[in-house]
């Protein structure tokens, strides 16, 4: 009999349900995984919009955990989608090693069917943590630069953010694109200017944060110029 795998999909935001590592990329990667190891799938869960912060409030996360028997693999695209807590990772872990099940993570090329693997997974869940809270100190400190300046930001996501329950969580997807904005506004040869940059962005189909294609060399000014918009890490 083949081996069992249990499939866990996740983005944090509804956006990225469509945009960045959608849920079908990590499935198609996390199928193709099962397919090269001779892992039979026996189910799919996916969470569209929740955070990793906590799985106790996945309850996608909690059935596929529920599925898994003795020899059977969760299968993830990366850690950061099974947990961006140290201490619920670590809880994971210890539920798996007690079904005697295994732990798979593609695209970091991590299981935990070794001493070393087990070893790494606890150091990428480190590393998962640091990262979700810088994210959460480096928004906290420019919203309270926008406060102390008197700039107020409503419920209207800006460039790189969405809004959740009033609180700005960055958009993966959007971040890149930041990014690559200033990976070409940056010094030296080759700089581009903002309304070159705009054009490049309009020409690649990029869509603006309302859908749009049209770019505009005062929106990328004023993306590149904004503190909320200081490069964050991808989650």
């Amino acid at each position: 009999m083949d081996r069992q795998a249990i499939i866990y999909l996740r983005v944090s935001t509804k956006r990225q349900a469509d945009h960045g590592v959608s849920l079908d990329a990590q499935q198609q990667a996390a199928r193709r995984w099962c397919e090269y190891r001779g892992y039979q799938i026996a189910q799919v869960y996916e969470e569209r919009g929740v955070s990793g912060r906590k799985s106790a409030n996945r309850p996608e996360l909690q059935a596929a955990l529920g599925a898994l028997s003795s020899g059977d693999a969760l299968v993830v695209y990366s850690l950061s989608r099974l947990a961006r807590s140290t201490v619920d990772a670590g809880r994971i872990l210890s539920r798996l090693e007690q079904l005697g099940a295994d732990f798979v993570s593609v695209t970091e090329n991590l299981d935990t069917t070794s001493s070393a693997g087990k070893l790494l997974f606890n150091i990428m869940a480190a590393v998962a943590q640091f990262e979700s809270d810088q994210i959460s100190e480096r928004v906290s400190g420019a919203m309270g630069q926008c406060k102390a300046s008197g700039r107020v930001y409503h419920n209207q996501p800006i460039y790189g953010y969405d809004v959740e329950g009033g609180q700005l969580v960055p958009n993966a997807a959007e971040q890149r694109v930041i990014r690559l904005m200033r990976r070409m506004h940056a010094p030296g040869p080759g700089s581009l200017s903002y309304q070159a940059i705009a054009r490049k962005l309009t020409r690649d189909g990029v869509p603006t944060k309302r859908g749009g294609q049209r770019w505009y060399a005062s929106t990328v000014r004023n993306i590149l110029r904004n503190a909320l918009h200081v490069p964050l890490p991808l989650k």
